[in-house]
């Protein structure tokens, strides 16, 4: 069972490294660089993993609960709240990019 929770933890663990690095670049004022974006494209990128992860995980050990006992079912639920999530983070990334892009015209026309 704990190898199966491994994959939750690992993925935690770069997580919470690419949010720290990206915090980092915030701290310096770097909100539209190449490298926060980078970051933000790591977390998204991560949150979509666990998502599928999670049903993997739930689906693995609904076949390991099946191997020891006859009856078996598996529901696989699928969080709302996370596919919102994502689709949130997606806007912002995408709002990012455009803010990018107004600042560089920005600089063009001093």
């Amino acid at each position: 069972m704990l190898a199966i929770q491994t994959p939750l933890f690992i993925t935690l663990f770069i997580g919470v490294y690419w949010l720290q690095k990206l915090l980092g670049y915030y701290q310096q004022g770097q909100f539209f660089g190449r490298e926060s974006m980078t970051c933000y494209l790591w977390l998204i990128w991560l949150k979509v993993f666990d998502l599928v992860l999670d049903i993997a995980q739930i689906l693995v050990t609904g076949y390991y609960h099946r191997s020891i006992f006859e009856h078996t079912s598996i529901e696989v639920p699928i969080d709302f709240g996370d596919i919102t999530t994502i689709l949130l983070m997606l806007v912002i990334a995408y709002l990012l990019k455009a803010a990018k892009e107004i600042e560089e015209e920005n600089r063009e026309f001093i």
